[in-house]
């Protein structure tokens, strides 16, 4: 018997490539790591800026309340606070 065009003896055909799954290729990969390492970076100094924000506000606090308290032991001896007329 005589072979078939493009098969060998026997009637089994060879697989010519490995089915292989697709996935990232290096550059994506490098990519991906990349982009990961700036979103760490960012969130990073986003919570620095978090924190020192943090830090305004509490200091601020602070200067409203001893100014408020001081606006209290002195609310006898000053006199109201007059709106200009419109």
């Amino acid at each position: 018997m005589a072979a078939l065009r493009g098969q060998p003896e026997g009637g089994r055909s060879r697989p010519t490539s490995v089915a292989r799954e697709p996935g990232p290729s290096g550059d994506d990969v490098v990519a991906r790591e990349r982009a990961l390492a700036e979103s760490r970076e960012r969130a990073a100094a986003l919570e620095q800026t978090r924190d020192d924000l943090q830090r305004l506000i509490e200091a601020r606090n602070k200067e409203i309340a001893e100014l408020e308290r001081q606006l209290g032991k002195g609310a006898g001896k000053s006199q109201p606070i007059k709106k200009p007329a419109p």
